[in-house]
This record gives C-alpha cells, sequence and structure tokens, in this order.
C-alpha cells in the first residue's frame, strides 16, 4: 500500500485499534478550498486557510490529528 498509495510515512494504527476500523476517521487530502464559504449547523465559514477548515471541522466534531499525520481527521482527533 506504501507505494501504490504513496502513504509516505504516515503513522500506521495497529490492526482492530484504529477509529478507521471503526467508520470514526477518515484520511483525505482536501485542496481548493480557499475562498470558499461552507455551512455547517446553520453557521458560515469562510475560508481562507486550512486553519479555517480545522477550525470549522471541530464544530461538527470532525478533528484534524495535526501534522504528524497530515490526512487524518476523525470523531477525537486520534
Amino acid at each position: 500500500m506504501h507505494a501504490s498509495y504513496g502513504i509516505g510515512s504516515n503513522p500506521v494504527g495497529k490492526p482492530s485499534n484504529s477509529n478507521h476500523n471503526v467508520g470514526l476517521a477518515v484520511d483525505m487530502t482536501v485542496s481548493n478550498y480557499v475562498g470558499k464559504t461552507i455551512h455547517l449547523n446553520g453557521t458560515k465559514y469562510k475560508i481562507s486557510g486550512f486553519n479555517d477548515l480545522v477550525v470549522a471541522g471541530k464544530e461538527v466534531s470532525v478533528i484534524w490529528y495535526g501534522s504528524k499525520d497530515k490526512p487524518h481527521w476523525s470523531q477525537n482527533g486520534r
């Protein structure tokens, strides 16, 4: 998978010990978001940069893991 998907040096959780296994996490790279407005729970978020996505995600319990695993978003940030 490392070569096929180019996952690089992203950390990998132990099998059966990941939020991915139970549908509480997703790995995704987000692009073309600058200048967009998103609507979450009745609130508009103007996206000027990546940090704005992180803030908006927290409002709906989608938490970015951080620079240690850039594509990882989950319900608890782990």
